[in-house]
């Protein structure tokens, strides 16, 4: 017997529902159709890249021009 999931609000990672227009929907089903992948991975992957493209600089990673260099 499979395990029924949490609902979301007793999720350890916690969820918000989102409205989307519905011709941004359809575009977001293309895409996510495209990539063979669910709506909320798809919409997951759009925020992160954005995110990162306004955020440089909170990426996780560390800048390579300034991780262990030596000034000596």
């Amino acid at each position: 017997m499979t395990e029924k999931r949490k609902s979301p609000s007793k999720r350890d990672t916690p969820w918000f529902t989102v409205l989307v227009r519905w011709d941004n929907l359809a575009k977001l089903k293309e895409i996510a159709a495209r990539n063979k992948a669910p709506l909320t991975q798809t919409v997951g992957r759009l925020i992160n890249n954005e995110y990162d493209a306004i955020f440089p600089e909170r990426r996780k990673e560390p800048d390579a021009c300034t991780h262990n260099v030596r000034t000596t």
